[in-house]
């Protein structure tokens, strides 16, 4: 009885607090250090900086990631719609703001996995697909190695305008009813 006392205490006094970083709020994630970060895996950006494909998808986040079709999926989130990079200075306009909102990332984010974009990048016969949520600031990156890595939200602006001029439908944000 103490213990279960103790317990509905300690979740009356953090509650808020705790509800809120669950979510995916960034204003009200927990800190933690810069050096917690999982920065960019060197060879995937080595893939990313080199591609000679680039292409980025609006994906529907609300799925469950288990793919319907290779067709109609990216690592198992409905594809709404993509365009490939091919203009030298857009390239680097989208990676610099990916490279940047990772080196914003300064907290752990949040607990939901919501994406809403993609990257696949391909050189020879390497590919590196990253799927990203910037809402709860993650990414998990496909590569040799699969990882989970931090970013902020400043990219998303720049995502959402690439797909913007190639007229790619972009995915309801969290909470708006299909």
């Amino acid at each position: 009885m103490r213990n279960r006392l103790r317990v509905l205490l300690i979740l009356l006094a953090l509650g808020p607090s705790l509800l809120a970083w669950a979510g995916c709020e960034s204003s009200t994630k927990p800190p933690t250090t810069k050096r917690n970060q999982k920065p960019l895996q060197e060879d995937a950006r080595r893939v990313l900086d080199a591609a000679e494909r680039l292409v980025l998808f609006s994906i529907e986040g609300e799925g469950d990631g288990v793919p319907e079709s290779i067709d109609t999926s990216f690592h198992g989130f409905k594809i709404l719609g993509k365009t490939e990079i091919a203009n030298p200075p857009e390239r680097q306009q989208l990676l610099s703001a990916l490279y940047q909102g990772i080196d914003e990332a300064n907290d752990g984010g949040a607990l939901c996995f919501v994406p809403r974009h993609g990257i696949r990048a391909a050189v020879g016969d390497e590919t590196v697909d990253l799927v990203i949520c910037f809402e709860c600031s993650h990414f998990k990156v496909f590569g040799k190695q699969k990882t989970l890595s931090l970013t902020s939200s400043s990219p998303a602006s720049a995502f959402n305008a690439a797909l913007g001029r190639a007229g790619v439908p972009l995915a309801k944000p969290p909470g708006i009813q299909h």
